[in-house]
């Protein structure tokens, strides 16, 4: 009997392990902690602040992975310590993005404070927190600017690289002429979702379905504008 029990204990252990060894893997998607959007209306005062702080999220940690979008009509400065991702700078609209992984001192701050070239007119910051360890890493940053009077889109494709376990963190945002216009985004595939849409700057997320991707900003007005898509993999 002993003996019996002892066999469909082990016949028991090595359907189990099979099983285990035919299931599928977990796909993981860089998760967001949090993120937040800042915006000025300003005038044409150069006397006025050239810096805007944004508040980190309240349960932001230090290792998280931070992605910072500034915009305005002056430049905005790439910070001491962060990554380019991309930068525009013309005479409608400036355009930034800089990556970093938040260090004890920036979660102590409580807010990353971007500089501009120039105080006056308008100042857009965004910033989006991916859940660490450091492993999660930028796969890579896709952007384009686009002008256009009345309705117009920009377009950007990624590369082959992007798999189905990366997410991509979009960010739009159009110069002030003559009010602000939120700008919506199209994607090829289902899931897209925003995250804020105020004065002119929308910052959305959409898990990534694999290979090339080309989604698209629509602006409905303004004279310039700039799309970006940030794909980050875990």
């Amino acid at each position: 009997k002993k003996l019996l029990t002892t066999l469909l204990f082990l016949l028991t252990l090595l359907i189990t392990s099979e099983c285990i060894a035919q299931s599928p893997p977990i796909i993981l998607v860089p998760t967001i902690r949090g993120s937040n959007l800042v915006t000025r209306k300003l005038g044409n005062d150069s006397s006025l602040s050239n810096s805007l702080a944004v508040t980190l999220p309240k349960n932001a940690v230090a290792g998280d992975l931070a992605i910072l979008f500034s915009s305005g009509t002056w430049d905005p400065v790439l910070l001491a310590g962060w990554s380019n991702l991309f930068h525009y700078n013309d005479l409608v609209v400036a355009s930034r993005g800089q990556s970093e992984v938040l260090t004890e001192a920036d979660v102590q701050a409580g807010q990353i404070i971007e500089t501009f070239s120039n105080g006056g007119f308008e100042q857009k910051v965004g910033i989006v927190l991916i859940i660490g360890p450091n492993l999660t890493t930028i796969r890579e940053a896709d952007s384009a600017e686009g002008t256009g009077i009345g309705p117009f889109t920009i377009n950007v494709s990624t590369s082959s690289a992007p798999t189905t376990t990366d997410g991509a963190i979009y960010f739009a945002t159009s110069a002030y002429l003559p009010t602000y216009s939120n700008p919506s985004i199209t994607t090829p595939a289902s899931g897209l979702k925003y995250l804020h849409q105020e004065n002119g700057t929308t910052i959305a997320m959409q898990a990534m379905p694999g290979g090339v991707y080309s989604p698209t900003a629509n602006f409905t007005c303004c004279a310039a504008g700039t799309f970006a898509a940030v794909i980050v993999k875990d």
